[in-house]
């Protein structure tokens, strides 16, 4: 039979660390009946009870486990047999100075508003805060003298066992963005772990702290999805855009140029029949419709990239816009540039244009507007133009609701091209404003 000797500080185990009887001070809340293992009240590994020859009394170094944090002490272990006698010497040979290092430590870590621990070399975590117990929905007691392999799967416990071996044989900081699984829910944090001298122990450990990411990891990833999604929408309106000019230039062709040919080919086919009374006269009608056929090819070519556009510029290309239109259907419209003394791209000037031309076209055929003002002009790097007409109006909202804004819709897939912002402000009755706006800036 084993005397005890000071059994209020002592525990008698077997060689695997199982508890056999318990004599710990209970004000180290160390004398729990459920005490059933050496692993649930010291950090020790109990493999190395083993190693521990008979008949001589051993001195070892260890933490106490307590329920939310460790002290560290000297056990005096003697090996009778198959068991072992462990009397704790806290109150002799444990610096109060340690002690007091610990405490210490433990109040600033409880004082970081992220997961915060320390961890010995066998990567056990010693001190921990609340927050590090909330990640893994445990208590701060559940956790102490544990390592990761009892709270991750394998495959993220074996993630964190690499790094951090890695890191107490480098001795070197790691900044990692940390990925794990805890009750089926995935995690993000951002970690940075160091090493940190346990002073009591005479050996290297792990400081980590973890800030949580995962609400900021998923609202990027939402962010990211719908951005994908509106790049895959404006991609669509474009080539909706793109198909609707294609049609309307196709349908121009056939209504004008191909008409005035045809005319022409028939003509020309009488003359090589023999089938035209007067083929003289047929060769100059057939020459006059070539000619009107020409022309109509280079008007579709200026509509398609105006040479005053191409040649001078947007001012310059709005000026004649406003020019023709005036002329040609009686409108009073007024266009005044200021302060437009920047260059422009060619992206950015041919779709103004356009979105300038389809907002006119609008006024003219759907709102019978007798006037329209052009005001072209920029400051402090950002480009503005307001279009106003003193039309029917119409209401925004139901136009697009019906999809019968596709010259609405084409403005603005226009202005998406640009990154610019375009403001529509019309009601029934009272005209019609656009406004597009664009910040030089992005394309320096």
């Amino acid at each position: 039979m084993v005397t005890k000797k000071n059994p209020k500080h002592s525990l008698i185990t077997t060689l695997s660390g199982d508890v056999l009887e318990n004599y710990l001070d209970a004000s180290l809340n160390l004398l729990a009946n459920g005490s059933a293992h050496i692993a649930d009240l010291f950090t020790i590994n109990p493999a190395i009870f083993s190693t521990l020859s008979s008949g001589k009394t051993h001195f070892l170094t260890t933490d106490i486990i307590l329920q939310d944090t460790f002290i560290p002490t000297q056990l005096e272990v003697d090996r009778i047999g198959d068991n072992i006698h462990i009397r704790l010497n806290s109150n002799e040979k444990t610096s109060t100075e340690l002690i007091n290092e610990v405490e210490t430590l433990q109040k600033m870590i409880d004082l970081v508003p992220h997961a915060i621990f320390l961890k010995d070399s066998k990567r056990r975590f010693l001190i921990i805060n609340q927050q590090v117990a909330e990640h893994h929905n445990l208590k701060i007691e559940d956790m102490i003298g544990k390592s990761d392999e009892d709270f991750f799967a394998t495959e993220d416990a074996s993630k964190f066992i690499a790094l951090e071996e890695n890191l107490l044989e480098d001795k070197q900081p790691l900044h990692e963005e940390e990925m794990f699984t805890i009750n089926d829910e995935t995690k993000y944090m951002d970690s940075i772990k160091m090493p940190f001298y346990i002073r009591h122990k005479d050996e290297w450990g792990i400081l980590g702290i973890s800030m949580d990411i995962t609400v900021r990891k998923r609202l990027l990833e939402e962010q990211t999805h719908l951005k994908l999604e509106n790049q895959k929408k404006l991609m669509r309106a474009v080539v909706d855009t793109q198909e609707r000019e294609r049609k309307k230039i196709a349908q121009d062709i056939h209504d004008g140029v191909g008409q005035l040919l045809s005319a022409a080919s028939m003509n020309l086919d009488a003359v090589i029949s023999n089938a035209s009374i007067k083929p003289e006269e047929s060769l100059k009608t057939s020459n006059e419709l070539v000619h009107q056929a020409i022309q109509e090819v280079r008007t579709l070519t200026k509509n398609l990239m105006p040479n005053v556009l191409k040649d001078f510029g947007l001012v310059e290309a709005l000026k004649k816009l406003a020019d023709i239109v005036k002329n040609i259907d009686g409108t009073d419209i007024v266009f005044n540039a200021h302060g437009i003394d920047i260059k422009l791209s060619e992206q950015i000037e041919i779709n103004l244009y356009r979105i300038a031309q389809e907002i006119i076209n609008n006024a003219l055929k759907h709102a019978g507007a007798s006037e329209i003002s052009i005001q072209l002009f920029s400051r402090d790097n950002v480009l503005i133009i307001q279009i106003e007409d003193d039309g029917n109006g119409f209401d925004l909202h139901d136009v697009l609701k019906k999809h019968e804004g596709l010259g609405i819709s084409s403005i603005q897939n226009r202005a998406d091209l640009i990154n610019a912002d375009l403001d529509i402000d019309t009601q029934p009755g009272h005209g019609c404003s656009y406004s597009i706006v664009i910040n030089l800036e992005d394309y320096d």
